[in-house]
């Protein structure tokens, strides 16, 4: 699935998800959910369909990823409950979105990459109100949730 196409389905996707959030009259939503990999501007579309959820705001946050476009690998949006936030991160330059992925990158430097994470826990965290900031082991899938 290409494109509009793409879009169009995951907005679907989220409206039904957040359908108690969203459309206030819904007869069926799901608490958990996430959708695929997602560039910068496609999640900044997907975060504005929920406006507010408790001290998550979708237009806050979609405006303020703007920031990490061009830094990140993917975005990964949905409920846990709450509003939830994954982003993967790159270890090479050919991973950051973007990028054509089949050719060889460079390797992005940990001072590099600790820059990058503290940012986004500022952002996430401090601006934006997350309750949750968590990295996996290798420290480069990050969760961002909100209650």
């Amino acid at each position: 699935m290409e494109g509009q196409a793409k879009l169009h389905a995951a907005e679907q996707f989220v409206s039904l998800g957040y359908g108690d959030i969203i459309r206030r009259d819904a007869e069926f939503w799901s608490t958990q959910f996430r959708t695929d990999q997602l560039t910068t501007p496609e999640t900044q579309v997907l975060l504005r369909l929920v406006k507010s959820y408790n001290a998550f705001s979708g237009d806050r946050v979609a405006a303020a990823i703007e920031e990490f476009k061009g830094r990140v690998t993917a975005w990964e949006f949905g409920r846990e409950g709450s509003p939830v936030v994954y982003v993967l991160l790159p270890y090479t330059t050919n991973q950051i979105e973007g990028q054509r992925r089949y050719i060889v990158g460079n390797r992005i430097p940990e001072e590099a990459h600790a820059a990058l994470l503290e940012r986004l826990q500022i952002v996430f965290q401090s601006e934006l109100g997350a309750s949750e900031f968590t990295l996996d082991d290798r420290q480069h899938y990050l969760r961002v949730w909100w209650d």
